[in-house]
């Protein structure tokens, strides 16, 4: 399933991707647990799908979810860590977007 999602994330078919690896995390989640690094990883891609969908609240969920694994226990990745400062600067975005979108 995640490298189907992953042909529709390379085409660009956003809601395609988005609802097959909205699938991936549940499987995922219930192998792996909910703290797992490969649920940060789908969750980061979830993240960056919603953005391109500009669906700003949905993606900073997502960004946050991958940020509090990645920050979390077992991962402990500190704040310099390029995982870590990546989510960090696409919420960033996000966020700058959200609040660009709600005051139109």
């Amino acid at each position: 399933m995640n490298n189907i999602a992953g042909v529709f994330l390379q085409k660009k078919e956003w809601a395609a991707a988005r609802d097959i690896y909205l699938d991936v995390m549940t499987v995922r989640a219930a192998i792996f647990g909910k703290n797992h690094a490969s649920i940060a990883i789908t969750a980061q891609m979830l993240g960056k799908i919603f953005y391109h969908l500009s669906d700003f609240n949905n993606a900073l969920k997502h960004y946050g979810l991958a940020l509090a694994i990645y920050k979390g226990e077992p991962m402990c990745l500190k704040a310099n860590h390029p995982l870590v400062t990546k989510v960090l600067k696409n919420m960033a975005s996000a966020e700058r977007l959200l609040i660009s979108a709600e005051s139109r």
